[in-house]
């Protein structure tokens, strides 16, 4: 704010914008859990994209709480309808035992289903373990 002879005066009061910006980052949370609810949403009512989605936020625990068996069971359900891309993340569960007891040979095998509908990175897994 300026004074009458034109110099800035400091004030005490909230930055210019600073409303506008808090609903912004309001808004944006709240959108954020709409989104994260209608994904769970469309990941229990069987959308392989949302499976793996909703897999990734409870491995990573975005958005929810840090969940690695949730995670799993999310990977596989998805792997077992198609996804490739959760093909190899149940292999990695497998692998890691993250989510699931530790079992190199499952983690293989789901290795290698992956790689035979095309995922590379699941043929250097196999190559490396």
């Amino acid at each position: 704010m300026k004074t009458k002879d034109g110099k800035e005066r400091r004030t005490k009061t909230a930055p210019a914008g600073w409303p506008r910006r808090l609903s912004f980052a309001v808004g944006g949370l709240l959108s954020f859990f709409l989104i994260g609810l209608s994904v769970l949403s469309a990941a229990e009512n069987g959308n392989v994209d949302a499976m793996r989605l909703a897999g990734g936020c409870y491995y990573n625990g975005f958005g929810v709480k840090e969940n690695p068996k949730k995670a799993f069971e999310m990977f596989k359900k998805a792997a077992e309808l198609g996804d490739v891309d959760c093909m190899r993340m149940t292999g990695d569960c497998y692998a890691l035992g993250s989510g699931v007891k530790q079992n190199r040979d499952e983690a293989m095998r789901w290795y290698r289903i992956a790689a035979e509908n095309g995922d590379m990175d699941s043929r250097e897994m196999m190559e490396n373990y």
